[in-house]
């Protein structure tokens, strides 16, 4: 004989409820694997002071741990992103300086070129000087002859 319909449907609805309930369970005990949460869990509601202090100061550890790990990372964020600016920093100093130190030597070897420059265009200045001379002294020895 089959069950009547509503009957059925009281089974579907009690196998579902013990399946949650079953999986409510397991998820319960796998985050409170304490033997004292485990009697709490049994239905020992009663919570010891001394157990409920122990617990507020593992949870205080905890957090302090927690917060000096977090403390600790920030740190190392911190430290890292400061010495990456400090590469970068170096880097365009450096890079500033190798522009200066080549700016420099290209004025020092065009102030050296303008040098050699003087020099050629002062001997150069010297011999018109001196041809001037020659040939003014053959002028002057030239009327000299004509007078």
């Amino acid at each position: 004989m089959t069950p009547p319909a509503n009957a059925f449907g009281n089974q579907r609805r009690n196998a579902a409820k013990s399946k949650l309930l079953v999986a409510a369970k397991n998820f319960y005990f796998k985050y409170m694997k304490t033997p004292e949460t485990d009697d709490l869990a049994r239905g020992n509601h009663v919570v010891p002071t001394e157990w409920a202090k122990q617990l507020e100061r593992e949870r205080d550890e905890a957090r302090e741990a927690l917060t000096s790990q977090e403390l600790v990372i920030a740190q190392h964020k911190v430290i890292t992103d400061l010495m990456i600016e400090r590469n970068e920093a170096r880097e365009k100093y450096d890079n500033l300086a190798t522009e200066h130190m080549l700016a420099f030597n290209k004025l020092c070897n065009e102030r050296d070129e303008a040098r050699e420059e003087v020099r050629l265009l002062k001997a150069i200045l010297d011999l018109i000087k001196r041809d001037t001379l020659g040939l003014s002294q053959l002028s002057d020895c030239i009327e000299d002859d004509t007078q």
